[in-house]
């Protein structure tokens, strides 16, 4: 890989935001955070609180709508906010003011770290209170490194969450009292990271093995440039309240329109598309990961069947909208060590916007002693298109060799002197 990742780059949310959803994205997304982030996060909030009072069944498996999401991108984007609003209308979605039991019950909603066991004696704790047999939530956490970092003992969090996802019995051994059990777990994460972050935190086979299938990824590296305004607390309680009422009217089981089935046949038919190998169980499980995503556009729509216009809408925008920067993911949680130091390295450079830095500034923050290390680690970066070397004026009317994080930010910096008549 050259240069640094895609974005999803979505400039009208309607392409992929039908029913509700195209309601929860215009309503919320008022600022300058990306359009991918909104409507990940609507996608979230929507099959959280449906949670199972709806499913698909296939021949070997089942989906419930709960979907897990991952916000990528770097610092102050909108990760965490956006993720806070989705969790907002949750909020509301899953209350009844004025009852004994003013939250939903069997619904858990937590934010912060956690550990499996932490996690696993609350859910029993609750189940057990309210004598149901399955577990409904979900779980925000604004940095995914606070969660998968490896922990002590055998505590293995990103196995357990891989089985958390398949919505099922979940069982734990790692507890004071052995074997513990919470039935029906139907719990989906909300998570954010930076690329830096998510470096240090995860193997390339642990994100590419089972998490990536099992989460709806969106990559951005700059806010959008749009008018803001503020959204009242009005307008929070209508979204919540028209999501309250998609749940209650939720068929038992969603159908399958004849045409949308035979779309995903066929794309579960189709020859596999293997750009970067660790995606291969990615474009294997292709045709479920769109059913699932058209499943959630049918719920926002109030439909009681998956057609296939919603098949096409979850294909296009998994295609041509998430897929493209998680090849860059992938291949830079693939790179040797030498390269990860160069990445967080541009990445540094990237927060230093169009100023940029002088060359003698990178090289110290290479802080490696032989000048021809410096120079090849130099080179490589530039090869790689992680940086964008130049010169610039100082002082005094010097000019000094210089280095950016873009082309653009270099071509500003350094106009065109007029040609001499």
């Amino acid at each position: 890989m050259t240069g640094r990742i895609r974005n999803c780059g979505i400039n009208d949310p309607s392409d992929y935001s039908p029913g509700w959803l195209g309601d929860y994205v215009t309503t919320v997304g008022q600022n300058r955070y990306p359009w991918s982030y909104h409507i990940l996060c609507g996608m979230f909030a929507l099959g959280a609180v449906v949670g199972r009072k709806a499913v698909v069944q296939r021949s070997s498996y089942r989906l419930f709508p709960p979907q897990s999401i991952l916000l990528l991108g770097g610092s102050g984007v909108g990760k965490s906010q956006a993720l806070r609003t989705g969790l907002r209308v949750i909020d509301i979605a899953t209350k009844t003011p004025g009852e004994p039991q003013p939250r939903r019950v069997g619904f858990y909603l937590g934010r912060g770290g956690f550990t499996a066991r932490g996690l696993m004696e609350e859910w029993g704790r609750m189940q057990a209170q309210s004598g149901i047999d399955f577990l409904e939530g979900v779980h925000v956490e604004g940095e995914i490194a606070n969660v998968i970092t490896p922990r002590k003992g055998s505590e293995t969090v990103n196995s357990w969450i891989i089985g958390v996802l398949e919505h099922e019995d979940v069982v734990d051994y790692t507890g004071m009292y052995g074997r513990s059990c919470v039935r029906g777990v139907t719990v989906a994460f909300g998570f954010a990271s930076t690329l830096d972050y998510l470096r240090r935190a995860i193997s390339v086979d642990e994100f590419g093995g089972g998490l990536m299938h099992r989460f709806l990824v969106a990559h951005e590296s700059k806010m959008d440039d749009r008018d803001e305004a503020v959204v009242l607390g009005v307008e929070f309680v209508r979204l919540g309240e028209a999501l309250k009422d998609i749940a209650a009217k939720a068929p038992a089981t969603l159908a399958l329109a004849p045409t949308a089935k035979r779309r995903l046949d066929l794309l579960a038919k189709q020859p596999k598309y293997f750009g970067v190998h660790q995606l291969q169980g990615w474009w294997n499980r292709f045709d479920g990961i769109v059913l699932k995503v058209a499943m959630l556009f049918a719920l926002a729509r109030g439909r009681g069947q998956v057609e296939v216009e919603d098949v096409e809408r979850a294909e296009g925008f998994l295609r041509y909208r998430l897929y493209p920067p998680l090849e860059g993911v992938v291949e830079q949680l693939a790179a040797p060590r030498e390269k990860k130091v160069l990445l967080d390295l541009a990445d540094d450079l990237w927060t230093s916007g169009p100023k940029g830095w002088a060359l003698d500034v990178l090289y110290r923050k290479l802080g490696k002693a032989n000048p021809k290390a410096q120079v090849e680690a130099l080179n490589a970066m530039e090869e790689q298109g992680l940086l964008f070397r130049g010169k610039r004026g100082v002082q005094g009317g010097a000019k000094v060799q210089w280095v950016w994080a873009t082309k653009e930010w270099r071509a500003a910096a350094q106009p065109e002197e007029p040609t001499p008549s």
